[in-house]
């Protein structure tokens, strides 16, 4: 089907940008700051594609347990760093789940059958001990998403 205009998608045009572009830390800091935002939980926001590109759930994991970050803490009561890490972890696990050819928790392959291999790298989801601190992983659901997280690495 041939599309005259991205236009013609209104949903395309609030998706954030890249979390690799030189603007997307900015934006992000304007988005989670908003009003709207600011007594959610951190999980849930950087799972909004019109705040950060690009992060679903299994990286939305990993990103926060790097940042040392709970997943239900509210955007309100993180400090201007743990806001600022969140969002370079969340690009930096992205980098590398691009490097591993992406996860392959179930059934995901790629065109030539290959499966990725960042599952390989996964510090926290669905993993039954923390790979840092050998604590128990916990799991609650936030935003009707399984959130997986280290009590003890996480704060």
């Amino acid at each position: 089907r041939n599309v005259a205009s991205v236009a013609s998608y209104p949903s395309f045009l609030e998706i954030a940008p890249e979390p690799f572009t030189n603007e997307a830390l900015t934006y992000y800091l304007n988005r989670i700051h908003q009003q709207s935002n600011k007594n959610k939980p951190i999980k849930q926001v950087i799972l909004d594609h019109k705040v950060i590109a690009g992060c679903g759930n299994i990286y939305a994991c990993e990103a926060l347990f790097r940042a040392g970050v709970l997943p239900d803490k509210k955007v309100k009561d993180l400090t201007h760093q743990q806001q600022e890490m969140v969002f370079y972890y969340v690009r930096e696990v992205l980098e590398e789940g691009i490097k591993h050819g992406g996860t392959s928790i179930s059934d995901y392959r790629h065109a030539d059958g290959k499966t990725g291999e960042m599952q390989l790298h996964l510090n926290v989801y669905k993993q039954p001990v923390c790979k840092v601190c050998g604590s128990q992983i916990e799991t609650k659901i936030i935003a009707t998403r399984n959130s997986h997280y280290c009590p003890v690495c996480q704060k």
